[in-house]
């Protein structure tokens, strides 16, 4: 075995080795901010080039004009995946590149630092269409407040430093404000829907089976919908889902959301808070509009499925028929069907049955 071979044996070794523990560490470090390393990746790939000049300086004063002259010769490879940055590499981008980016870029990065370790909550409860806000109200309420109380992971907190300096304070005040804001727009409609279920549960004669699943940013909760079983009346019991009347949820603007907590920044911090808080609240604004188009949308088909099912009814055959309708608040999924068959066979036996008690009693007398 000459000595090129055994060489060349010994540094495909080496290389596999070294290979498998890069791929070992950049797992490690990924399960640890829970895939947020992607997200830093992707930004660093899409720097503008004084944003990564800037990173690049910090590199190299922090790390040393080694490490960043490697940076500056390799970022094409990395940007085009050639070759894939190594776990250091990734946790020091993971440090330094909040640092070159303004406000908005590091408030979309947090948001999906927080999306990627948020936790939603899963409910499942039995309602009746004039119970349901006594029932779902406080629960929703809660689920919505999640935004202002749910934390990063420690662990997380305590190694993306970066995350306790003043702006991304204010960056997390301001998301928190918006996902609550995010979610109650989401019920804003849910009073009507349930209004729509209700005429569904009225004109469907066969037997119906209704679940309403509300989407919130922090929680899922499915209603199972059943007929009413008091008489209606006009009282709320204080469970109004949201009120208007110091909130400005339903017209959010920049004031609602830029909020006193942010009184103590200078000029240049405000004027860039307040930018975002303005965009924040024109996007909230366009999603209310989206959930009044799917509710409208989800009310039509609604009814052509009810028109539907009353058409299958007055044939009098068996039948059974779904539907799935995307609403403003979620996902509502309906089932009706009629067994007409056995519907005369328990007509008839109940009719033979009089008919016998009926020639008893005539022989009795």
């Amino acid at each position: 075995m000459s000595n090129v071979y055994v060489a060349r044996l010994l540094s495909s070794r080496d290389a596999i080795f070294w290979g498998q523990r890069h791929r070992s560490q950049r797992q490690m470090l990924s399960a640890m901010v829970g895939g947020f390393d992607r997200d830093v990746l992707e930004k660093f790939y899409t720097l503008s080039a004084d944003q990564l000049a800037r990173l690049l300086n910090i590199y190299s004063a922090e790390y040393g004009e080694g490490a960043a002259d490697y940076a500056r010769k390799v970022y094409g490879e990395w940007k085009a995946g050639i070759v894939r940055p190594s776990a250091q590499t990734i946790g020091r981008l993971l440090d330094q590149l909040p640092q070159v980016l303004n406000f908005d870029g590091k408030c979309e990065l947090l948001r999906k630092l927080r999306e990627r370790h948020r936790k939603p909550e899963h409910h499942s409860i039995k309602v009746k269409v004039d119970d349901w806000k006594s029932k779902l109200v406080p629960l929703v309420k809660r689920v919505v407040e999640k935004a202002y109380t749910s934390n990063l992971p420690e662990i997380v907190e305590s190694r993306l430093t970066w995350l306790s300096s003043g702006d991304m304070q204010v960056a997390r005040a301001l998301l928190s404000h918006s996902q609550a804001l995010e979610g109650a727009v989401a019920v804003r409609l849910l009073e009507h829907e349930m209004h729509d279920l209700e005429e569904v549960l009225t004109r469907v004669h066969g037997s119906t089976k209704i679940t309403h699943t509300i989407s919130l940013p922090y929680g899922n909760i499915e209603l199972r919908i059943s007929g009413r079983h008091k008489m209606a009346n006009d009282e709320n019991n204080g469970t109004d889902l949201v009120k208007q009347n110091n909130t400005g949820l339903f017209k959010p603007t920049a004031d609602d959301i830029f909020d006193d907590v942010f009184s103590n920044l200078d000029e240049d911090q405000a004027r860039q808070v307040k930018a975002k808080a303005a965009q924040e609240a024109m996007r909230i604004v366009a999603e209310k509009k989206r959930g009044e188009i799917k509710y409208e949308n989800a009310a039509k088909d609604i009814a052509n499925f009810v028109a539907n099912a009353d058409l299958m009814d007055q044939r009098k055959t068996d039948y059974q028929m779904s539907g799935q309708f995307e609403s403003a608040s979620g996902m509502t999924k309906i089932q009706v069907g009629r067994n007409w068959s056995q519907t005369i066979v328990i007509a008839v036996v109940i009719g033979l049955i009089i008919l016998t008690v009926a020639i008893y009693l005539l022989k009795i007398l």
